[in-house]
């Protein structure tokens, strides 16, 4: 397009090196991304949801046994992260980045209203691959929430199709925490940076290269919101490298 450009040899060694990203906000691209029932609450992925129209509010969906029921996102984001062992404020976090355009609106890919694709909803951008079409990369995602993957068993799991924004969330969690987090790529740095022994160099989540350090910053400033940072347990799994360059790399 008119914006986005390959990324230089020299963007890349300074995004992927890991002592550039040791400050109080990118080294939460390191954070581990599993759930942990002990300090992952309800009213902390609430405080993150703050600032979007998913902060406090609910939406309609069908429920297991075929009622039509509210839930607030909040809830859904924690039953996601119980579903699917994936941190529910990391779930929060890539969700507002990707669908929250207002405290009024979710981005078309939320909307359940593109032409073509109504009624079905994709929440953390799976699938979303570029396009030069008008809105390609919106319905590449939503072909995803209808169709799912070749693997049937794996659909089933992921609660395809996403016709209803509580199985968006849900079933989209399961998709990050079995493709990704369980795999090894299991923190932000490794889903942009694959260096694990699955799919190395490649499998990588999202196309930006700086979108590690754009959820990091993200992710700190939302939890200098919550009560009691300072006592949080936070777990960060930095990598280390052998035959590096004295200095870290430079910014380009």
């Amino acid at each position: 397009g008119s914006v986005w450009v390959t990324a230089s040899k020299k963007a890349i060694a300074y995004c992927m090196d890991p002592r550039n990203n040791l400050g109080e906000e990118n080294i939460f691209m390191f954070e581990e991304l599993s759930y942990d029932k002990e300090y992952h609450v309800q009213s902390g992925v609430e405080k993150i949801l703050k600032g979007s129209c998913m902060y406090q509010s609910t939406f309609d969906y069908t429920d297991a046994l075929g009622n039509r029921s509210k839930c607030f996102y909040s809830k859904a984001f924690m039953d996601a992260a119980a579903y699917a062992d994936v941190n529910p404020y990391h779930l929060a976090i890539r969700s507002k980045q990707e669908v929250a355009n207002s405290l009024r609106s979710l981005s078309a890919m939320a909307s359940g209203n593109v032409s073509g694709y109504e009624g079905y909803y994709n929440f953390y951008g799976i699938g979303v691959y570029n396009s030069r079409l008008n809105l390609g990369a919106v319905k590449n995602g939503l072909y995803y929430a209808k169709n799912g993957g070749n693997n049937a068993s794996l659909n089933q799991k992921m609660l395809i199709p996403w016709n209803d924004p509580y199985k968006a969330i849900k079933g989209g969690a399961y998709f990050l925490g079995n493709t990704y987090i369980q795999q090894g790529q299991n923190t932000v740095y490794l889903e942009k940076f694959n260096l694990t022994p699955r799919y190395r160099y490649a499998h990588q989540y999202m196309g930006n290269v700086a979108c590690a350090q754009v959820e990091a910053a993200n992710t700190y400033k939302l939890y200098s919101s919550l009560e009691g940072l300072e006592n949080m347990k936070i777990v960060f799994s930095i990598p280390v490298f052998e035959s590096m360059p004295k200095d870290p790399s430079p910014k380009p």
